[in-house]
């Protein structure tokens, strides 16, 4: 009996990782049409985005942060250039001039660049910030506990060292 039991339960876990699949695969045929619709706006984007593509399969950090930080300037670098794009008219032959411009390459790549610069430099400034406002802390307390031996005695004093 253990041995059947085995077999259906494998059978049900495999028909729900199949359905997992499946499901995947309309939203990659949306993409590509969509993608196809507005040809010049993918490959613009598909370019300027590179350095979060690269980001997304390197990124081993708690919650992807460095894919998070890069990604979110780059799209706005990326942003800015398709929109250009799409106030000409969304022509393949403007899409390869606005590609040719290394102008527009800093803007892309170099939003992709304050991202990773932002996520390098906050982290110690807050943790400096921090580390400051707990030894002001400490040293109130400090100050708080030498009037509290005033006051009380230096009974006090002895109950603090046990």
């Amino acid at each position: 009996m253990g041995k059947e039991a085995k077999p259906a339960a494998e059978k049900t876990k495999g028909a729900k990782g199949a359905k997992g699949k499946g499901g995947l695969m309309p939203a990659f045929i949306i993409l590509g049409i969509g993608g196809l619709c507005v040809l010049p706006a993918s490959i613009v984007a598909f370019c300027g985005l590179i350095p979060t593509i690269a980001t997304t399969f390197t990124d081993k950090s708690r919650g992807r942060s460095v894919s998070v930080a890069v990604g979110a300037l780059n799209l706005t670098g990326v942003a800015y250039i398709v929109i250009q794009l799409g106030m000409k008219g969304m022509r393949l032959d403007y899409a390869i001039t606005l590609l040719q411009d290394p102008m527009n390459w800093l803007i892309m790549w170099g939003g992709a660049g304050i991202g990773l610069a932002l996520l390098s430099l906050i982290p110690p400034i807050v943790a400096q910030v921090l580390t400051t406002l707990s030894e002001i802390k400490l040293q109130k307390l400090k100050a708080n506990q030498v009037e509290i031996r005033k006051i009380w005695g230096e009974e006090v004093k002895e109950l603090d060292s046990n």
